[in-house]
């Protein structure tokens, strides 16, 4: 005997990052950048992923991730952006470009992504 014996039963409810179409055998992913809550009927339930978070699309779930320091994650991102070369951030969930600070006079800044 296959299928669900309930529709409903939390075993068959489609997990988050994902979206269920009616009839579907198995779930869709979200496209990169976005996520959804667990139950999503369409593709239109997925949504950016949050200012300050990146999103991981996994297996079975997408996960949402703070943004580490020494980076920035605008809305929509799978993949927190690293601050440039001669500026760093040391704070975690930072949203933009403006996040990541000039070094000051005397330090050398000659990576990206610096955290401290």
């Amino acid at each position: 005997h296959s299928g669900a014996a309930l529709p409903n039963e939390a075993d068959n409810i489609c997990p988050s990052g994902f979206f269920c179409l009616e009839g579907a055998k198995l779930p869709t992913a979200c496209q990169e950048g976005k996520y959804s809550l667990e139950g999503a009927e369409s593709e239109d339930d997925c949504v950016d992923c949050i200012e300050g978070y990146y999103c991981v699309i996994g297996v079975s779930t997408t996960y949402l991730k703070e943004c580490p320091a020494g980076h920035y994650c605008p809305a929509g991102e799978n993949e927190p952006i690293q601050c440039p070369k001669g500026t760093y951030n040391n704070k975690d969930l930072r949203t933009s470009l403006e996040d990541c600070k000039a070094c000051s006079a005397g330090t050398n800044c000659d990576k990206q992504g610096i955290n401290d």
